[in-house]
């Protein structure tokens, strides 16, 4: 375990079964909750920029995946015990909820909401996505692109899967294709009942 010198200690309470010990000589903080030690990870500023992918001591260990370099005057939170994970929670109503969790057991990272929010991504002030359960709303108009490769929407394979394709209002529902016509393509149409169909007769004129 580290090791501070007395002199460079400071004890705070920050609950009624919690204590904050802080050690301005060294790089560690710890808690003590319900008579438990515990070291806190550390949170520090990165004075130095730091190039991609590069270790850092006391924060970033082993060969790290930081595919982004860091700037100058960065802030960083980072544990560096082996298989512990970061968990960010904020009380709401009395009940804490996870807001952010990184599993380093798993790999995955989790974001999350409580029952019935919604998770909400902005862009210089401006709302661009709202999601809730079960409905994912761009709130201003958007391409769906990919950079290279297909773009692929699979449906689950149920009966009663549909992909609906709806424009509300005067909108449109537009199909479109870059690519020339040739003789071996297929035609979709849509029939008298409104079903589509992948057909090598083009449709009546």
């Amino acid at each position: 375990m580290a090791r501070c010198p007395f002199d460079n200690t400071e004890l705070t309470q920050i609950g009624a079964n919690a204590l904050f010990l802080h050690c301005s000589a060294g790089p560690h903080e710890y808690s003590i909750v319900n008579n438990e030690l515990s070291l806190i990870p550390p949170v520090f500023i990165s004075q130095s920029a730091l190039v991609a992918n590069t270790a850092l001591p006391g924060a970033l260990v082993g060969t790290p995946v930081t595919p982004v370099a860091l700037a100058a005057n960065s802030l960083l939170i980072a544990n560096i015990l082996s298989g512990g994970g970061i968990l960010i929670a904020a009380n709401k109503s009395g009940t804490s909820y996870m807001a952010f969790q990184v599993d380093a057991a798993t790999g995955d990272t989790l974001v999350g909401v409580p029952t019935g929010q919604s998770f909400d991504t902005y862009i210089a002030g401006t709302k661009e996505i709202d999601y809730t359960t079960g409905a994912l709303a761009f709130q201003q108009a958007t391409t769906i692109s990919t950079t290279t490769g297909n773009l692929t929407l699979t449906l689950a394979p149920v009966s009663g899967s549909n992909l609906v394709l709806t424009a509300a209002g005067a909108g449109r529902v537009v199909l479109t294709n870059q690519v020339a016509f040739v003789a071996s393509d297929k035609y979709v149409v849509v029939d008298a009942s409104g079903n589509i169909h992948v057909s090598a007769v083009g449709p009546a004129s």
